[in-house]
């Protein structure tokens, strides 16, 4: 098989991932997992996932040890993890909201919107 052949067909099985993973999002509840919804819509893979739980595993612990977190010190840290999102402010506010909204990471919703976080 030739080269150009081989990237063709992984070009055309890459824009059908895409283009499901679109399907998938438009199917998506948001009222019953607006978590995940937001995971589909940036499309993010389970290791962005996993690192964004680790990242507000770390804040809650920070917070149950009484430091003072701030947004934009999560932001910076969020964009480490994810550095393709970096910048987009959106995602930041999306993350932190539509896990409180599964009440999920509460306290870490609360000290962002205390510090300043527009959410």
């Amino acid at each position: 098989m030739n080269l150009e052949l081989h990237i063709r067909e992984l070009e055309e099985k890459v824009k059908h991932l895409e283009e499901r993973i679109e399907m998938l999002a438009s199917i998506a509840d948001f009222e019953k997992h607006p978590f995940i919804f937001t995971a589909l819509e940036y499309r993010l893979s389970r290791d962005d996932v996993k690192k964004i739980y680790g990242l507000m595993e770390f804040y809650r612990k920070r917070i149950s040890d009484g430091d003072t977190i701030t947004h934009s010190e999560f932001e910076r840290e969020l964009y480490k993890e994810i550095p393709s999102l970096k910048g987009n402010f959106p995602f930041a506010k999306s993350i932190v909201m539509t896990l409180n909204d599964e009440k999920l990471y509460t306290e870490v919703y609360e000290e962002l919107k205390k510090s300043g976080m527009n959410i």
